[in-house]
């Protein structure tokens, strides 16, 4: 898990989700919106329609966080609060591939963002 000060709040999370850019790359969909204080965020999101159970949710949730903890240097300057938002059933994918395809997309928000 993340320390709670790189985590969105609700606030931050709901002007992310209603006003963010939305890009679409392998497994995800990554919801990004520049923040004017440059502090990057990122929050994690799990919908039952991914992992009917919770267990199951919270584990890709998991496994997505510590992917984000490991690879920190990819989205730490970025300046930008993100969602991610895992699509369709992960909880059976390797560790590497999900880890892959997250780095992928977030380095073509960097890019693109």
């Amino acid at each position: 898990m993340l320390p709670k000060k790189k985590r969105l709040t609700k606030k931050e999370f709901s002007e992310v989700f209603k006003k963010g850019t939305r890009k679409k790359v392998g497994g995800f969909l990554i919801v990004s919106l520049p923040c004017a204080s440059g502090e990057e965020k990122v929050s994690v999101v799990c919908s039952k329609k991914i992992a009917p159970q919770a267990v199951l949710r919270n584990k890709v949730r998991r496994r997505i966080y510590d992917c984000l903890k490991r690879h920190g240097s990819v989205w730490a300057q970025s300046g930008l609060r993100i969602i991610v938002i895992p699509q369709g059933a992960q909880e059976n994918t390797p560790y590497n591939t999900v880890c892959d395809d997250l780095l992928e997309a977030l380095k073509g928000i960097m890019i693109t963002g």
